[in-house]
């Protein structure tokens, strides 16, 4: 679900925003005097190469040409497929072993 804040409540909520969009998953458009300026959503709702912006080490790939971008995409795909079915033997993070 999409919510609409305008500029002056997303300002002043930014780090609750940012909570929710980072846990939750929720999505913000930010408008001002009625019209919509910007979008506040997950990381994973943006492209590729956007997201490896945000990741330093990833972006140096790109910068690497066709064969670094490829890498990239190879490298992509690797972290979701484990986000999405960890090995039995790695831990989330945030959770302890039983024996803890």
């Amino acid at each position: 679900m999409t919510s609409t804040l305008g500029v002056a409540e997303a300002k002043a909520k930014l780090s609750e925003i940012l909570n929710r969009v980072r846990e939750g998953g929720a999505r913000y458009i930010i408008q001002r005097r009625g019209k919509p300026v910007a979008a506040v959503v997950p990381l994973e709702d943006l492209p590729l190469e956007h997201r490896l912006q945000a990741d330093d080490w990833l972006t140096d790939l790109l910068d690497l040409g066709p064969e670094g971008e490829a890498l990239a995409h190879v490298l992509d795909e690797i972290i979701q497929e484990r986000a999405a079915n960890p090995p039995p033997d790695v831990a989330l993070e945030g959770e302890q072993d039983a024996a803890d």
